[in-house]
């Protein structure tokens, strides 16, 4: 009898116990809920705003509004999926599937931020109307695929689409090569400096456009290597200096740029499928994939001489091969946006130099050009190192606004027209 009223009171104990307990839970729980809720609405707002100034960038950006457009459709996504999460913590209904959500949106915050520190850049999908713009090349790597990608036309050459209205049917052949700074991936097909240059040179003159995002001097001499074979120009132009500036630094550079340009190009044919365009978890495992991680090397403030023994060696071998094929070649340096390049640090594409050492450094590499192009009796145009340059002549560092494609072009036309005979 007396073990049984102990029972009694014990289990008696524990239910007073268990309703004190559940007592303090609940307060908790709500407390938590409430916090929850009062974070995913402070997110939705803060996504909202996001949104809201993509969608004005995307009204007026021009050519840049495909990629603004993907970043507004993936703003979307994730403030829906916000908006839903927000719901579940105040009704406090489907609490599993509440949990999900908030790791998702856990996960696309911490690689939203990863992505930058760990790619380079902030995260910025690649619109499906720009996706396929490069195939494989068995020798450059890549090239460009015949089609149109938004504001940008690929003919069935491979050679990005100039603008030649009016010309003569005896028109000369002006083929300009260079990466991204002469494809003109900035504007508009009627806009890059190839089209204005075609205008300028007049109905004499036919203009074609050879460059490709990424080609340095090592693409540049296959390309004539193939490219005079069957109609040849009257004479070639040759915009460069940048992109083979990126290999300045490395250790043990090897000529063909195998460590580190060759593997960039090869990564360029990689498409981007829609979970990467709308989940930045997905598109940092897919760069992490098919990252190009660079080379060893340092960070100098000094030219690095054996890239310019390199670099002449490849101008010297551009200019040989095209006055093989009765071709004059005629050397432009590239220009610098000198208004964005002021950190102390590498923050550009090149990995092992300050963005300020890139104007002094590149002087000397366009010294190099000058000099190869002399001691090859070709023809090197200082015009465009004189020209007054803006900031507006700028997207970036490098690349042109249709303003600076305009004034490259009107810079080099009249010494062109005068060399091309």
């Amino acid at each position: 009898m007396l073990r049984q009223q102990r029972k009694r009171m014990a289990e008696r104990s524990f239910i007073r116990a268990m309703i004190k307990l559940a007592s303090a839970v609940v307060p908790v729980n709500r407390i938590v809920r409430t916090a929850l809720t009062l974070i995913l609405s402070a997110l939705f707002v803060l996504v909202l705003r996001d949104l809201i100034k993509h969608i004005q960038v995307y009204q007026g950006s021009g050519n840049s509004a495909p990629y603004e457009l993907e970043l507004v459709y993936h703003r979307s996504v994730w403030l829906v999926l916000i908006f839903a999460a927000t719901l579940l913590a105040a009704f406090q209904k489907y609490p599993m599937i509440l949990a999900v959500l908030v790791t998702l949106l856990a996960s696309e915050y911490i690689s939203l931020k990863m992505y930058s520190r760990v790619i380079g850049h902030e995260f910025r999908p690649v619109p499906s109307t720009l996706q396929g713009r490069y195939a494989p090349h068995p020798l450059r790597e890549a090239v460009l695929s015949p089609g149109i990608y938004g504001p940008v036309t690929h003919t069935a050459e491979e050679h990005r689409a100039t603008v030649n209205l009016n010309k003569a049917p005896n028109a000369k052949l002006v083929f300009v090569y260079g990466a991204s700074t002469t494809y003109d991936n900035g504007v508009a097909d009627n806009l890059t400096w190839s089209s204005a240059l075609s205008d300028i040179l007049g109905h004499d003159y036919v203009v074609e456009n050879h460059g490709v995002p990424g080609y340095s001097t090592v693409q540049h001499i296959i390309q004539v290597l193939f490219d005079f074979r069957s109609s040849p120009p009257a004479c070639t132009v040759f915009y460069m200096g940048g992109t083979d500036l990126q290999e300045s630094n490395v250790t043990d550079l090897k000529p063909d740029y195998s460590d580190f340009l060759l593997v960039k190009l090869r990564n360029m044919a990689t498409v981007h499928f829609l979970i990467q365009r709308r989940w930045a978890l997905f598109a940092l495992l897919s760069e992490l994939d098919h990252r190009t991680f660079v080379p060893p090397g340092r960070v100098s403030r000094i030219y690095d001489q054996r890239l310019s023994r390199i670099y002449r060696q490849n101008i010297k071998l551009i200019a040989i091969i095209t006055q093989t094929f009765g071709v004059k070649p005629i050397f432009v340096p590239e220009i610098w946006n000198d208004r964005r390049l002021t950190a102390d640090s590498p923050t550009i594409l090149l990995p092992y130099i300050n963005d300020s050492d890139v104007m002094k450094i590149s002087k000397q590499m366009d010294a190099d050009l000058e000099a190869a192009a002399n001691e090859t009796n070709s023809v090197y145009l200082a015009e465009p190192l004189r020209a007054d340059w803006e900031n507006a002549d700028f997207l970036d560092y490098a690349h042109f606004s249709a303003k600076g494609s305009r004034k490259l072009a009107s810079s080099i036309a009249p010494r062109i027209a005068a060399e091309c005979k």
